[in-house]
């Protein structure tokens, strides 16, 4: 979290409630804190944290630091190390004056000669002027009791932090602990990258080495090689990380003002810098002028980053209850697939990682909920999942039929295991896989919810007057599900349907990347209403819209790019094609020219290009290669797609309160209808069964 210019500072006390609101994420083996631009510290000096495992290392440690001394290196002050106290392993504190690329190189050099034999008798973990991280093994609320930072409470521009260990890493010591840092940059992660060797050979290159082993303390060495040595402003750093897919490249030039040839160039430079694989990064950095937050998240979206914004501060989370915890009136989004947030102190959001033509409904829990009959109310407030799960149990085995459910904060599985006729009524923010396998229970959410609703949902009506995140409806075969608000990517992925059982999702606002992907059967309606109220014509749905779809349907009021419908070839697949096609006298060699020298190859650019017969050979290579042949439409609703939607449309506007003015103007546009081709029987293939 990050106070904005002229708001107070944040207590250590905020950012431990913030992280210990998700602490069934985490483990006994690790979490940590970086506090940014504390106040009472004295930025002349560096300060230089090193785990020592014993006494020998501690005088190990110091003698390398002190043979810095020729090249400008002097220890101010101290603070040795406690080993009476250490749980594990102990930590010094020296203050020093140095230059950075001395200091870099000093902690580099300690840090190679102290692992011998497998083993890390000292580390540096810290080195900076501007922020102090403080890391060990335990569970949020141990590492701040044996910091001390609560009594006093420290206060600080802005904090990060985290709980669990790394995945890949055995969470034995502190060393293994996030936060990392180096240099001014300090670094929470989620995920697993898989570039991380690619990576590591990067740094290698630039003398860069003796890393404890995980890839989060890679990401920030990555973020401090390539801003503080290669001298890349902190948009381009993103970039580089992050590698937009190519045909996004024109929309960063229009959304962030990087150049297209820009990004290519960043792409190309720094290949070795990419990160691949599932992350979502959460970035602190100062300097003597202000703080910076970024946030980074990989383009398929697969580990959440949850932002939010008040009066006062700035907030970047994987749940959004670790924002709710400490401001409740906080506006919250989810981060867009393919972009990064970055956010100061003295200039807020640079960038929110939002499309800068998004319209926006966002719950933000102010709007009060309505009077509830209830047979039973259940306070969470404080309660872990299983203490809650427990509670609504009793509820249920004592005859109650409706359960209200207040003051929710990420807890999860709410609604597993709850029987067929069962209303639970939640209001604030539950956690993830709520209602999974849910075989008709109702459940109304005054909030917004996580990620994973409906998990393999066989019946029921889940009824959210808020947003929903990522992966909504997963499998689902059966019921309701109605969204006041946008849902994040991949919503109704390998929603099918069975028997008699047609599953629906309707989403009032927007829909994120790979939108029915797998789909076998059901119903998905996109309707953007506050686009239509706003009178916008922007897509309302993301990239990859039904690619793999196999049945059901999707609509989505608006116009769809056919671009955004399936997957879309690589270039080099589509070059190679064209070329075939140039050799066979299909195109002349100066339209072949004219097709490679173009910036993106999709079907709307190379419609401009193509003769009408080559362009068709194309969109077949899509659709046998890239994409399932879908009978796309734009048009007005009929009489048969009417008869799928209307009772759909008319409980959603009921459900919600909205005006009958207003679905009579939704009822009056055109829609984008999507459906799979029913597949032509080949000589040879079965004959169909015949119903008796």
């Amino acid at each position: 979290m990050l106070a904005k210019e002229g708001a107070p500072p944040i207590g250590s006390d905020e950012a431990l409630a913030a992280i210990e609101c998700a602490r069934f994420r985490g483990s006994k083996f690790g979490a940590g804190f970086a506090g940014f631009k504390i106040s009472g510290d004295d930025y002349r000096y560096a300060r230089v944290k090193v785990f020592v495992l014993d006494e020998s290392a501690y005088r190990d440690a110091r003698r390398i630091l002190e043979s810095y001394n020729k090249q400008g290196l002097r220890i101010v002050e101290e603070i040795a190390p406690d080993f009476a106290a250490a749980s594990t392993m102990a930590t010094w504190e020296a203050i020093v004056d140095a230059e950075d690329s001395v200091l870099f190189h000093a902690a580099m050099d300690l840090n190679g000669q102290m692992y011998q034999d497998g083993v890390h008798r000292a580390r540096v973990y810290s080195s900076s002027r501007y922020h102090n991280t403080f890391k060990g093994v335990g569970y949020p609320t141990d590492v701040a009791e044996e910091y001390r930072i609560l009594d006093p409470v420290l206060e600080a521009r802005m904090w990060i932090a985290h709980t669990r260990q790394p995945t890949n890493s055995p969470g034995m010591y502190p060393i293994w602990s996030h936060p990392f840092s180096v240099m001014e940059w300090s670094i929470v992660h989620n995920g697993d990258v898989s570039s991380f060797g690619t990576n590591i050979t990067f740094l290698q290159g630039y003398g860069v080495k003796n890393f404890v082993g995980t890839d989060s303390e890679v990401i920030c060495y990555l973020l401090d090689h390539l801003v503080r040595v290669e001298g890349l402003s902190l948009p381009e750093a993103a970039l580089a990380l992050t590698a937009p897919y190519e045909r996004w490249w024109p929309r960063v030039e229009a959304d962030v003002g990087v150049s297209e040839k820009r990004v290519r160039e960043l792409c190309i430079q720094f290949l070795g810098a990419h990160l691949d694989g599932p992350f979502a990064v959460v970035a602190g950095h100062a300097d003597a002028d202000d703080v910076q937050m970024l946030g980074l998240i990989d383009r398929s979206k697969f580990r959440p980053l949850i932002v939010g914004e008040d009066d006062e501060r700035i907030y970047l989370a994987s749940e959004e209850c670790e924002i709710r915890v400490l401001s409740p009136k906080a506006r919250v989004w989810a981060c867009d697939p393919g972009r990064y947030v970055l956010a100061t102190g003295k200039e807020g959001f640079i960038e929110n990682g939002l499309a800068p033509n998004r319209v926006m409904v966002e719950f933000t829990g102010l709007s009060p909920v309505p009077e509830v009959r209830a047979d039973a109310v259940i306070d969470a407030t404080g309660l872990a999942y299983e203490t809650l799960l427990g509670e609504i149990r009793a509820a249920i085995h004592n005859g109650a039929k409706t359960i209200y459910i207040h003051h929710v904060r990420g807890q999860r599985y709410i609604g597993v295991g709850v029987p067929k006729g069962i209303h639970l009524i939640l209001d604030g923010t539950p956690g993830n896989c709520l209602a999974n396998f849910n075989d008709g229970a109702d459940i109304t959410v005054y909030g917004n919810t996580a990620d994973d609703v409906a998990d393999t949902m066989h019946d029921g009506t889940i009824i959210i007057h808020g947003s929903a995140r990522d992966v909504l409806g997963q499998a689902l075969q059966g019921g309701r599900i109605y969204v006041r608000g946008d849902i994040g990517n991949r919503g109704g992925i390998l929603m099918r349907e069975y028997a008699d059982k047609r599953p629906i999702i309707m989403v009032g606002g927007r829909a994120g990347n790979y939108l029915g992907e797998y789909m076998a059967g059901g119903i998905i309606a996109v309707l953007g209403l506050a686009e239509l109220e706003a009178g916008s014509d922007a897509q309302i749905v993301g990239d990859f819209v039904a690619p793999g779809m196999l049945g059901g349907w999707i609509y989505i009021r608006g116009r769809v790019d056919l671009n955004h419908i399936g997957s879309l070839p690589h270039r080099q697949d589509v070059e190679n094609y064209l070329e075939v096609l140039a050799l066979e006298g299909e195109i002349d060699q100066q339209t072949y020219e004219e097709v490679l020298a173009l910036p993106a190859l999709t079907l709307d650019t190379l419609a401009e290009v193509l003769p009408d017969r080559a362009l068709e050979l194309v969109r077949r290579m899509y659709d046998s290669k890239y994409r399932l042949p879908l009978n796309i439409r734009y048009d007005y609703l009929d009489e048969e797609d009417l008869s799928r939607l209307q009772p759909h449309i008319d409980e959603f506007f009921r459900v919600f309160g909205l005006s009958e003015r207003l679905k009579e103007r939704l009822l009056s546009e055109k829609f984008t209808r999507i459906f799979p081709i029913p597949k032509k029987p080949k000589p040879g293939d079965p004959e169909p069964i015949a119903e008796e």
